[in-house]
């Protein structure tokens, strides 16, 4: 079930600059996570999508990224459960990081 404040921040998100380097699934999973500690479900994913018909999923090598050139419409189960385990990593080793500092 799509939660509507979670798309709202996910429209938000991708109302951001294109050219960002971190214009992607990734970044908006952590933008989300940010604003109102929740993973963002792939039906939310898509309906904000739905909302931005100017804006593609374009899959590469690592990961997924938001375009204004063609691409997909639509975001994966595989893909979130992708970019999820990614980001699990990726918040590990910086709160890893993070604690060597103390």
């Amino acid at each position: 079930m799509t939660q509507p404040h979670i798309v709202s921040l996910a429209v938000r998100y991708l109302d951001r600059e294109v050219d960002d380097p971190r214009w992607s699934l990734m970044g908006l999973m952590e933008y989300v996570d940010a604003w109102d500690k929740t993973i963002i479900e792939t039906d939310e994913v898509n309906e904000a999508l739905r909302q931005r018909p100017e804006i593609w999923v374009v899959r590469l090598d690592g990961g997924i990224v938001f375009s204004s050139g063609p691409g997909e419409r639509k975001v994966t189960d595989a893909d979130l459960k992708e970019t999820y385990d990614a980001y699990t990593k990726d918040f590990a080793l910086r709160l890893e990081k993070l604690r060597s500092r103390e």
